[in-house]
C-alpha cells in the first residue's frame, strides 16, 4: 500500500492502515526524537506515541500533502515537549557523601571566586564536549 492510500484509509478509520506507515517512518521518527531528547528509551516512546497521535489527528492532514513531513513535525513537537517535561522533573541525585563534599567545598576558603568560576567553566566545557559525542553503538533505534 502506498502512502496516499494508507492516509486515505486511515482517514476512513482503518487503524490497520497505520501499520505500513509505521513500518516506513518508525526508524526516522525514533532517530529524530533521539536527536531532541538524547535518551534512546524516551525516543522510542515518543516515536510510538506519535503514531497514536497521527491516527487521532489524521483529519488535520491535507490529503494532497505528503504524510512524512506532517508526521515528522508531530514527532519533533512531541520530542520537544517530552524533553521539556523531563527537564522540569529532573533532580540532582545526592548521595550520602555528596552533602559532606559540598559543605567542605563551601568551607574551603583557599579557593576564591576566580578559582570557582574557572572550575565551573571547565565543567561546562566538559559537558558541552560530551553532548557532541555520538551515541554509543547500542544508542538510538
Amino acid at each position: 500500500m502506498d502512502e496516499r492510500e494508507g492516509v486515505r484509509r486511515l482517514r476512513e478509520g482503518d487503524a490497520d492502515s497505520l501499520k505500513p506507515l509505521a513500518e516506513r517512518f518508525y526508524d526516522r521518527a525514533a532517530r529524530a526524537a533521539y536527536l531532541v531528547v538524547r535518551d534512546p528509551a524516551l525516543a522510542e516512546d515518543v516515536a510510538q506515541d506519535a503514531f497514536v497521535r497521527a491516527y487521532d489527528k489524521i483529519g488535520r492532514l491535507d490529503p494532497s500533502r505528503p504524510f512524512g513531513p506532517w508526521f515528522m513535525r508531530l514527532v519533533v513537537n512531541d520530542a520537544v515537549e517530552a524533553a521539556r517535561k523531563r527537564e522540569r522533573r529532573r533532580t540532582i541525585p545526592l548521595d550520602p557523601g555528596a552533602a559532606e563534599d559540598l559543605i567542605a567545598r563551601l568551607e574551603d576558603t583557599a579557593r576564591g571566586p576566580q578559582e570557582l568560576a574557572e572550575e565551573a567553566e571547565d565543567r561546562r566545557r566538559v559537558w558541552a564536549a560530551l553532548e557532541e559525542l555520538p551515541p554509543p553503538p547500542s544508542g538510538p533505534p
